[in-house]
Formats: structure tokens, C-alpha cells, sequence
């Protein structure tokens, strides 16, 4: 009964010296492939870097330069103000509630109107006839990027007249803002107090 269990010891033995030794995989290519996986790294990286440089690092460095060193003070004055239709009158009952609805929309209508005069070329005209617009924002002790150029146009100067003269109007309260910046506080509020009487006068013309 022993026996066959010796046998069976036997032939598992020998099987066991049968078995064949795993190859080690080849490290030369292995190690190809790791450098070159980190050559691609480094190259993504020096690209990001020269990125972030180019985008971000040189135009935050150049605009804290400018802003720091080079801008000319710029002071801002702005006033409000309601059209109102000369129309308008006060009135009692659901028929003048859709009246007085209706007169809104008339008023609504003519700031609309005030607002397009206020950024018109009639207007950059008539300050610079008045007040010396142009001049002022010509005046070579501002800083060559805020000031208008010597040789500009009159629609150079216009274009120019758009980023410092601008107007806001609230449906809701139906009020209308000027916003006049300029190199002193003085021209500012000169500027803004003009703009301010001509608008009245073209919402007399308009009543």
C-alpha cells in the first residue's frame, strides 16, 4: 500500500525538475523608454514655463511698470440726472395710470435721445470749441498712452472722446449718468458741468 505513494513523490520530483526558468525582461529597452518618457516631460515643461513667461509673468510685469511708474493721474467727475416729458401730468384712475405708463415711455424716449447727443460728435465739437477738449488731452505732460496724439483727427479724436466721456442710462429710474475723466480734477468737473448744461438745453428743445 506504501509503495504507490512513492511512486506518485517520485514523478512530482521530476516535474518539479522540469520547469523552466522565467526570462528577465530585457532592461535596456526599459530604460529607452523611461528616458525618453522624461525627455517629453522636461520638454512639456520648458513650454509651460516659456507660456506662463510670455502670457502671464511679462504683461503683469509691463502693465505694474506702467501703472507705477509711467500712468498720469486721471481723476473722474460724473453727474445724473432725470428727463422728464413737459407732458406729465399727475392723474387718478386705472385711465391715467395706462396714460402715465404710456408718458414714461415718452420720457424714457427722450433721455435716450439726451444720452446719443451727450456721445455725439455735435458734443465732442462743441466742448472742444468751448473748453478745449482736444488740447487738453493733448497736453504732452500726460503719459503717451493715456493722451490723444499731436497729429490725431477730429475722428481720432472722437474715438478718443468715447473712452473719456461715457453715459449710463437706468430704465427703471430712468436717470442718466455722465462719467468725464481728465488729467486734473478741475477739467474733470469743467468738462462734466458743460456736458451737463448742454444736455438741459437739448431737453428744452425737446419739451
Amino acid at each position: 500500500m506504501s509503495q504507490p505513494a512513492k511512486n506518485e513523490t517520485g514523478e512530482a520530483r521530476a516535474s518539479l525538475g522540469e520547469v523552466t526558468p522565467l526570462q528577465k525582461p530585457e532592461r535596456p529597452q526599459i530604460s529607452a523608454a523611461k528616458a525618453t518618457a522624461q525627455a517629453l516631460r522636461r520638454k512639456r515643461s520648458r513650454r509651460l514655463a516659456l507660456r506662463l513667461g510670455l502670457y502671464v509673468l511679462l504683461p503683469s510685469a509691463l502693465a505694474t511698470t506702467y501703472y507705477v511708474g509711467l500712468a498720469s493721474p486721471q481723476f473722474e467727475s460724473h453727474a445724473t440726472f432725470t428727463v422728464q416729458s413737459s407732458e406729465q401730468r399727475p392723474s387718478l384712475g386705472v385711465g391715467g395710470l395706462l396714460a402715465g405708463l404710456a408718458e414714461g415711455a415718452g420720457g424714457g424716449h427722450d433721455a435716450l435721445v439726451v444720452r446719443d447727443y451727450l456721445l455725439s460728435r455735435d458734443m465732442l465739437a462743441r466742448l472742444n470749441k468751448e473748453r478745449g477738449f482736444i488740447a487738453h488731452y493733448k497736453n504732452p505732460s500726460a503719459d503717451f498712452i493715456s493722451r490723444l496724439n499731436a497729429h490725431a483727427s477730429f475722428e481720432d479724436a472722437y474715438e478718443y472722446f468715447g473712452h473719456k466721456v461715457t453715459c449710463d442710462y437706468d430704465q427703471v429710474s430712468g436717470a442718466v449718468t455722465v462719467h468725464v475723466r481728465a488729467f486734473n480734477p478741475e477739467t474733470a468737473a469743467s468738462m462734466s458741468a458743460a456736458i451737463l448744461s448742454y444736455s438741459e438745453e437739448m431737453v428744452n428743445k425737446l419739451s
